[in-house]
């Protein structure tokens, strides 16, 4: 055989295992990501979380949560299908 096509095979072999991991990776470090940016005071989702927290201000916050858990569902569900869609054996 082709040595080639035999790297190629190996790789799309591993490919959906890989997505599949990737799927429950990929919200776990968006939320390490979103408590990084509230503790350095850095401007993004997780800053306004903790200041709509502290102000009481419930309609940012359940805004921003929502926002969080619909990008951490789409993540999901992108690598999920990709998992579907490669060849595997």
């Amino acid at each position: 055989m082709d040595r080639k096509k035999i790297a190629r095979q190996a790789k799309f072999a591993a490919l959906p295992r890989q997505a599949f991991y990737w799927s429950f990776l990929a919200p776990i470090i968006f939320i390490v990501l979103l408590f990084f940016e509230a503790k350095l005071q850095i401007h993004g989702l997780g800053n306004t979380i903790k200041t709509a927290s502290e102000l009481n201000d419930f309609p940012l916050f359940y805004g921003s949560i929502l926002c969080a858990f619909i990008f951490i569902l789409v993540v999901n569900v992108f690598f999920l299908t990709l998992r579907r869609i490669l060849p595997h054996k």
